[in-house]
């Protein structure tokens, strides 16, 4: 018989006042997911990123727009959904594949180095625009044997 999925959903406004409450939520569904230390240390960064980038960039001046933060425990994967109100904006389009946390300075663009991380860090990384809302999702193995391997 497959384990039901357990859900976790928090709804902030992109506003650095909002960080601890999102960052409480995220520590929460990670321990919450057996998620090891590194694991969920990894995933801070990742929404952390999403999020910074979110307030400095999304609102485009305006006031805060609405960010939902979903996490989806399956088995032994916790699945991410970051949604943002922000304008239109994919993040992993500018990246050129051949980028990677290994290139020197010299190699590196200017900006991007967050959206990197999270590329590179996460598992199954991807983007949509749905609902008039920008999408990200990732997921990341909540086995510490599997964390163990890399």
């Amino acid at each position: 018989m497959a384990e039901t999925p357990v859900s976790m959903s928090l709804e902030c406004l992109a506003d650095n006042q909002e960080y601890p409450r999102l960052q409480a939520f995220v520590e929460q569904a990670c321990t919450h997911a057996g998620c090891s230390t590194r694991q969920r240390l990894r995933v801070i960064l990742l929404i952390e990123e999403l999020f910074t980038n979110t307030v400095q960039h999304g609102r485009g001046g305006a006031e805060p727009v609405p960010v939902t933060l979903n996490f989806t425990l399956a088995g032994k994967e916790l699945k991410v959904r970051y949604e943002d109100g922000a304008r239109r904006y994919d993040p992993f389009q500018s990246l050129n594949s051949r980028h990677s946390l290994e290139d020197t300075v010299e190699l590196r663009p200017l900006g991007g180095l967050g959206v990197l991380l999270i590329r590179e860090l996460g598992k199954d990384v991807r983007y949509a625009w749905a609902g008039n809302r920008n999408c990200v999702t990732f997921s990341m193995p909540t086995n510490a044997s599997l964390e163990r391997k890399r």
